[in-house]
């Protein structure tokens, strides 16, 4: 059997990252469905896992979630919203046209984005993650299509 040279002692778990902003990479993303517990169970989604692309970062991946809208999906248009979102901060090119999700799934692997990363509430056991906030979409885009909601500047 061959000897491998490895220290355990200097392996450590993974933590999540303090809020702040950080340079992520797209590592996987897998089309799936929503589940059981969902208001619309079976509805398509993407499952994307997010690395931080700075190797000194020990955090595990981020999990972030895409979900499509549904014939009678009363939040289509803010899922149509969430997903431009999503697709403009990591410069992933789509179409007017439509989706082809698997397409999407393979073409999303790679891309990279500059995003604020925050804490999620501990769940059962008490873990906290890591999770992203994809930025609105910038105010000159906006206004050349009226159908996006736009936010509103404080004084």
């Amino acid at each position: 059997m061959p000897f491998i040279p490895v220290n355990l002692d200097e392996t450590v778990e993974q933590k999540p990252v303090p809020k702040g902003k950080y340079s992520l990479m797209i590592t996987g993303a897998k089309v799936t469905e929503t589940g059981e517990k969902s208001k619309h169970p079976g509805a398509p989604m993407i499952r994307v896992t997010l690395g931080f692309t700075d190797q000194e970062i020990n955090a595990p991946v981020i999990t972030h979630f895409i979900t499509f809208e549904y014939e009678g999906d009363d939040n289509a248009n803010f899922k149509r919203l969430l997903l431009k979102r999503f697709l403009k901060a990591f410069n992933i090119p789509y179409s007017s046209e439509g989706i082809d999700i698997e397409a999407l799934a393979v073409e999303m692997i790679g891309h990279t984005a500059e995003l604020d990363v925050g804490l999620a509430e501990p769940n059962e056991e008490g873990d906290i993650f890591n999770n992203i906030q994809v930025p609105r979409i910038r105010e000159e885009e906006a206004r050349n299509n009226p159908n996006v909601a736009r936010g509103r500047r404080r004084g």
